[in-house]
């Protein structure tokens, strides 16, 4: 989501992107996305939706400084389980009620009549 004024391109409204079945056909095999070009309000201001989507990763941290926090890119640190299967109460079932037929009205395609 940008600015429109970052948008690089014409924003084009829902309706004039998927108004027919070939332009919504182009529309989802477009390499930057289905919504690409839409423009968009929040909280009342405007934006234009973009792609293609981006990862963002975080910077690496210098090698001569130790970090004390966890890596985000390796598993280093391992959770610890806060409770075993002995200390978690065994689940309750939960009863199942038998299906029964409707007695009434009867519906077909939407409508209701008796017989």
């Amino acid at each position: 989501m940008v600015t429109p004024a970052l948008f690089d391109g014409t924003p084009v409204s829902y309706e004039e992107r998927f108004s027919t079945m070939e332009k919504g056909a182009a529309a989802r095999s477009d390499p930057n996305g289905a919504l690409h070009g839409l423009p968009v309000t929040y909280r009342d201001k405007p934006f234009v939706l973009c792609g293609p989507p981006v990862i963002l990763t975080p910077a690496p941290t210098p090698s001569n400084t130790p970090s004390n926090r966890p890596s985000t890119h390796r598993r280093e640190h391992v959770a610890t389980a806060s409770n075993t299967e002995a200390d978690t109460p065994p689940r309750k079932s939960v009863p199942t009620t038998p299906r029964v037929k409707p007695t009434g009205p009867k519906s077909e395609q939407g409508l209701l009549f008796d017989l």
